[in-house]
């Protein structure tokens, strides 16, 4: 599946006192778990990591892990699925030592095409701002208002775009916002790839590599693109000749402008206006 199609089913969501054990467990469900305050020694896979207050993890079902603190942690964890095929279990699975478990129990386990880091561990420092939509999930399933269970998938499925894009950028992602930000700025004026690339310090060719790693289009196609979203607006909001507005978007001749505008609303720029106009 991809991450759009992803529909988590939530299990179990609260907030919890950490209670080590001395030997490895094994979930049948997937376990998202942030630290709310503490911190603790993570064993998975025979790998051990410290874990720090405001850190998130996510790990796939029937892996071995373990937690090891001599403090008090407290945490909120989620027990879930990413899909509702399993749904009719709503009540928490139970967690296996290692030595009992067999991968024959698992419920799910489907891979996520467009982001296969998500699956596994992933451990996100520094999350302290998720803190909030995580209570919101917790809140949904403790008072068990009408739409409750659709209400925390979607935060949840919000939660987790929000890692695979973390995954996806890794230490790049600072980067990434800032041609973002040149561009969303400077999409009017004639600038090239040199330009964009020139504004973060990095050959044009590293910096198109990135924004299509992130957002699926190349450095010229996502100019173009906020060229023409900024079009359309003027077109709705303004009595400006068509001309005129490709003109102040940053289009080089009227008829670029119009095949741009076409390409990405499928109608020309007055089609597009005539049509709309009034609707908003």
């Amino acid at each position: 599946m991809k991450l759009a199609e992803i529909d988590p089913f939530i299990r179990f969501a609260g907030t919890l006192v950490l209670n080590p054990t001395g030997f490895n467990c094994c979930s049948l469900d997937r376990r998202l778990l942030f630290v709310q305050s503490g911190s603790f020694v993570f064993h998975y896979k025979g790998v051990s990591r410290q874990i720090e207050e405001g850190s998130m993890l996510l790990w796939d079902a029937g892996a071995p892990y373990r937690f090891e603190t001599d403090s008090l942690v407290k945490v909120i964890i989620l027990n879930f699925d990413f899909s509702q095929n399993f749904s009719a279990f709503t009540e928490p699975l139970y967690v296996y030592r290692e030595s009992e478990f067999s991968s024959g129990l698992i419920l799910e386990a489907p891979g996520v095409d467009d982001c296969p880091e998500l699956c596994g561990l992933n451990i996100f420092p520094g999350v302290k701002y998720l803190e909030s939509e995580l209570m919101l999930i917790v809140g949904e399933l403790r008072d068990k208002r009408r739409f409750y269970r659709e209400t925390a998938s979607a935060a949840l499925k919000s939660i987790l775009c929000k890692a695979a894009r973390k995954i996806i950028s890794g230490e790049n992602g600072d980067t990434v916002e800032r041609v973002i930000s040149f561009i969303r700025e400077n999409y009017s004026k004639p600038v090239t790839n040199h330009d964009i690339a020139d504004s973060v310090n990095y050959h044009e060719y590293y910096v198109n590599k990135l924004m299509q790693r992130q957002t699926g289009m190349t450095l010229h196609r996502y100019l173009q693109s906020c060229r023409v979203e900024n079009a359309a607006k003027l077109l709705l909001t303004t009595g400006y000749p068509v001309a005129r507005i490709g003109e102040i978007c940053g289009f080089s001749s009227p008829a670029y402008f119009i095949s741009a505008f076409r390409r990405q609303y499928g109608e020309t720029p007055s089609e597009y206006r005539r049509r709309r106009n009034g609707l908003i």
